[in-house]
């Protein structure tokens, strides 16, 4: 098809069964969950306390800062209810103290105290995996080395499962994408000049834009996507 709208929608449609087609055209690394984290956790470097974008990172596919899925989902869940909604916490410490106890200070009563002790360690291993990206702008504008070395600290925190692997982070099209991706930035950051946290977000944004994904050696082997050019030099196979 020369259609690449639809070329994405047929490969999306395949992901849900586990398939991956390899199509000529290849996939915008923006869409994968490697790259939506990266730009989520770039984001938070301005604005710490941001309830949406915690969340956001929490429910990605790759977090699960040293937790079983049973344990994150309960923690996660946990920390959203009493911690996250509501009104807006200006700081990391003022979400905390939601989920101190009442007579303790500005802590929520009534909470469940298995939920209040897993949302609580939950938000702690929360802002301690972010805690690399954060330190690199701690004094304001960093050197791109230092920021890029902290975001990738910080990604693989945030991945690292209840074994200490972190699982599909820098694996697969994407992950090897997105580890390329820093990889080039870190070789080029001498040439850079120091960003801020905004500054820096936008250029990882650009970059994530530029890259384009290709199946290859983790695609299905008989089914491929190709273009109307492309399709005119492959035989279909009869067997």
């Amino acid at each position: 098809t020369p259609d690449l709208a639809l070329a994405r929608r047929v490969s999306a449609r395949l992901s849900r069964w586990g398939v991956e087609a390899d199509s000529s055209a290849g996939m915008d690394l923006a869409a994968y969950p490697v790259a939506v984290l990266a730009r989520q956790v770039a984001g938070l470097v301005n604005d710490h306390a941001d309830p949406v974008a915690l969340l956001s990172v929490l429910k990605s596919p790759l977090c699960r800062l040293e937790l079983g899925p049973e344990a994150f989902g309960f923690a996660r869940d946990a920390l959203e209810r009493h911690a996250l909604r509501g009104p807006r916490p200006q700081t990391f410490e003022d979400l905390m103290l939601r989920l101190e106890p009442r007579e303790a200070g500005r802590g929520t009563s009534k909470l469940p105290e298995d939920e209040r002790l897993a949302a609580l360690a939950l938000a702690g291993d929360l802002f301690t995996a972010l805690d690399p990206v954060r330190s690199a702008f701690a004094h304001g504008a960093a050197p791109a080395r230092d920021a890029a070395e902290g975001l990738a600290r910080t990604l693989e925190a945030l991945a690292r499962d209840a074994g200490g692997q972190i699982g599909g982070l820098w694996g697969g099209p994407a992950g090897e994408a997105m580890a390329g991706l820093i990889s080039g930035l870190l070789a080029e950051a001498d040439g850079l000049p120091s960003l801020d946290g905004e500054a820096f977000a936008r250029l990882l944004e650009r970059l994530i834009d530029g890259e384009t994904v290709r199946g290859g050696g983790q695609a299905h082997p008989r089914i491929r996507i190709l273009g109307a050019i492309e399709a005119r030099l492959v035989r279909p196979s009869k067997e």
